[in-house]
Formats: C-alpha cells, sequence, structure tokens
C-alpha cells in the first residue's frame, strides 16, 4: 500500500537489511505450573488440598505460580464438582487463589448440569464472605500472578449464586444463601473512585456486571424471584422482608 517512491525505498532496505522475520505464531508466555494436570488429578482429595496449602511460589520471574495451577485445578473440579466435598473445612487454609479457581470451576461445572453439593459449597461461601474484605491475605511466598485480596473469590462466589438462582438452587438453602448475597451486597466494590474512573467508558449496568456489588444486588433479584416462584401467594414482600431490606 506505499506509494511508488516508498515502495522503492522500502525494497532497498530490504536488499540491504534482508527481509523481515515473520512474526511467530505460537510460544505466548504466561503462568506456569509447577505440577502436570496428570499429577494433579492422580492425588486424593487430601492429598491435593496439602499440595495446594503448603506449595510456595519461588517468586522468579516467570517461575511456578498458583495462577500457573489455576487451568488445570478448574478443569478437574469442574469435571468433578464433589470430589472435594469431604475436605471443604480443609480448604480454609488455601490462597484466594485456589478458591477462586474453585467457584470458577462450579460455575462451569453447573452449567453442565453436574450436581453440587450445595450445603458444603454455600458453608465455604459464607466463610469467605466474612473474612475482611480487601484485608491482605498473607504478606510471604507470593507471586505477582497471585490473587492478593478477596475480591476475585468473592467475584466468583457473587457468579455461581447468579447462575444457580436462575437455575437449580433448592429453596431449602435459602437462608444461607440470603447471608451471603446480602453480605456481598454491601461489598466496597465498586468505589465512588472507581465509577468516576470506569463511568467515563463504561455505562452503568457494563461497572454492575463487573464489580461485586453490582452481581449481589443482581442476585437480590434473582433471590426474590426464586422465593415468588417457589410462594406465589403474594405480589408484595411478605415472604421475603429481607429483600427491601437491601434494596
Amino acid at each position: 500500500h506505499l506509494p511508488p517512491a516508498w515502495a522503492q525505498r522500502y525494497q532497498a532496505i530490504i536488499d540491504e537489511l534482508g527481509p523481515e522475520p515473520d512474526e511467530p505464531t505460537h510460544g505466548a508466555i504466561g503462568p506456569t505450573s509447577p505440577i502436570t494436570k496428570e499429577e494433579l488429578a492422580g492425588m486424593n482429595p487430601e492429598a491435593l488440598v496439602e499440595y495446594l496449602a503448603s506449595w510456595t511460589p519461588t517468586n522468579e520471574l516467570l517461575g511456578p505460580s498458583r495462577a500457573g495451577i489455576s487451568p488445570d485445578l478448574t478443569s478437574i473440579i469442574a469435571t468433578n464438582p464433589t470430589l472435594l466435598d469431604n475436605v471443604t473445612n480443609q480448604l480454609h487454609t488455601l490462597h484466594p487463589t485456589y478458591l477462586r479457581d474453585y467457584f470458577y470451576a462450579l460455575r462451569e461445572a453447573n452449567e453442565q448440569k453436574r450436581p453440587i453439593t450445595w450445603e458444603r459449597v454455600l458453608e465455604l461461601s459464607n466463610w469467605i464472605v466474612q473474612q475482611p474484605t480487601h484485608a491482605p491475605t498473607t504478606t510471604t511466598h507470593e507471586s505477582s500472578e497471585d490473587d492478593h485480596l478477596w475480591t476475585s473469590t468473592r467475584s466468583a462466589i457473587a457468579d455461581l449464586l447468579n447462575q444457580a438462582l436462575n437455575n437449580n438452587l433448592p429453596i431449602t438453602h435459602r437462608n444461607t444463601a440470603w447471608q451471603i448475597i446480602a453480605t456481598l451486597a454491601d461489598d466496597p466494590e465498586p468505589t465512588p473512585a472507581d465509577e468516576a474512573t470506569y463511568g467515563t467508558t463504561m455505562d452503568a449496568p457494563l461497572v454492575a456486571i463487573n464489580t461485586v456489588r453490582g452481581k449481589a444486588v443482581e442476585a437480590v433479584i434473582k433471590y426474590a424471584l426464586m422465593i415468588h416462584q417457589n410462594q406465589p401467594a403474594t405480589k408484595d414482600f411478605t415472604t421475603m422482608p429481607e429483600v427491601p431490606t437491601v434494596l
């Protein structure tokens, strides 16, 4: 597309220096794992949790990280979402990076209609949302690719709840689900500063679906619809007085 004079100059450069090398089509650099997916999948639940809890990154540039383990861990749990049911209490010892992956995996499993033990999942969720929102998770053995706060995990929980409330969350789990939703609906994200920054490039709905509190308020509406569908006698908030309190 060069004008003829510039095309001649360009060709002269090629004749002198040689052709431009082809751009690489592969070899993108990303997080790396210290263990193979096959090795992870071969562990029993106790051993898997122990490995995740005890392994620490070396902090070397482009070295193995928790984020490098994430894709394989997510795939394993998504395929077998009940794998860690008997060790959910031990998941309290895991880094938020892994817990975020756990909830991402459950959301994928739920989308594929694989069975989920909601009682255990909601108990773990409730414990997580009670942790200090923006307190550092740890001060040692951190990789720059890891989650340093609980924000992403809280966001993943909100995503899972929104999907479950749309589909198959049993109303018997109403009370625990509401505790989680109400807590997330008070999440500080987005802050006024966030809204001032992103409001210039995104409209309100787009900001909402990408932030914890926005996702939680969406879950409040879906929770109300779930209650109404199961208890349709009234057209007001009589059967769900908790909802207008949050709204």
